[in-house]
């Protein structure tokens, strides 16, 4: 007899990209702190001699090099300072936090065209940015990071002209490892009879949403055997429209309604059988 578990193994944005969650910029709003989820320095038009000035921190989780930290007075938005990692010697022996070894960089040479007594004028920034309450709670799996509250402001050469509030939501799926190991567990293998035990190893996507969140298409690849086990077209076809089909009816993968769109992710899993006596 046979017996198989399912289990999850990594989870992959496939809409929003991001290889790992970022350290995000920081931004002083109404008296309160709050993460700025863009990156307005990329649109400086100093912003190539800018980078050049930051040393490789070499940070997964800090591609960018550097933390700007922002704050918006009388609706004008500033920016404060910069902090880059510039003693990089420093990494292979400091255990703490990688924001304790960040340190402010002076840029007042590229950036003294903005100076003003408040701080540097961002009037280069324009278009929609979006700011969280690190403290307001998010949904997190792996490198998924969503806040549930968030503010849009709109900002026009550096001004906020109009606020908006978006209450993002998990519409549909599972983030608990748990709920989601229930759910993989009931997964029909014995429509698949002809597998060798092992591993059957493969990566699911989420495409196509409709105007309710539900998604028409689910895409099987990455589709493999541990055991090289040679499966005819037929047999590769049939497993992958069985996880496929799973997968949707089940709603088993995150889908999220954020900013108005929904958005959903993939997952690598292990379908993994065991011989039983």
């Amino acid at each position: 007899m046979k017996k198989f578990f399912i289990i999850v193994i990594a989870a992959i944005i496939i809409i929003r990209v991001n290889a790992t969650v970022q350290f995000s910029e920081e931004i002083r709003y109404k008296d309160k702190e709050y993460v700025l989820l863009n990156l307005p320095l990329s649109d400086l038009p100093e912003y190539i001699p800018l980078s050049v000035k930051f040393p490789n921190s070499n940070c997964s989780a800090l591609g960018r090099d550097y933390i700007g930290y922002w704050k918006i007075v009388n609706d004008s938005l500033y920016l404060d300072s910069i902090k880059a990692l510039l003693h990089r010697e420093k990494r292979t022996s400091y255990s703490g936090s990688f924001r304790d070894l960040l340190s402010v960089v002076d840029i007042d040479d590229i950036m003294n065209k903005y100076r003003t007594p408040r701080g540097y004028f961002a009037s280069w920034v324009n278009g929609e940015y979006y700011i969280a309450d690190p403290e307001g709670g998010d949904y997190r799996n792996n490198a998924i990071e969503i806040y549930k509250e968030e503010i849009a402001l709109t900002i026009s050469n550096g001004k906020v002209v109009a606020k908006k509030p978006y209450h993002n939501k998990l519409f549909s799926g599972y983030l608990d490892s748990d709920s989601l190991y229930g759910k993989l567990s009931t997964f029909p293998i014995e429509k698949i009879p002809f597998v060798k035990p092992g591993r059957l190893v493969f990566s699911v996507a989420l495409y196509d949403f409709d105007s309710i969140g539900k998604p028409h298409d689910a895409r099987v690849w990455l589709f493999r055997h541990s055991k090289r086990q040679e499966f005819t077209p037929a047999q590769t076809d049939s497993i992958k429209a069985l996880i496929s089909e799973f997968f949707l009816t089940n709603e088993i993968l995150p889908v999220f309604y954020e900013r108005g769109k929904y958005i959903g992710y993939s997952y690598n899993a292990l379908l993994i059988t065991i011989e039983e006596e």
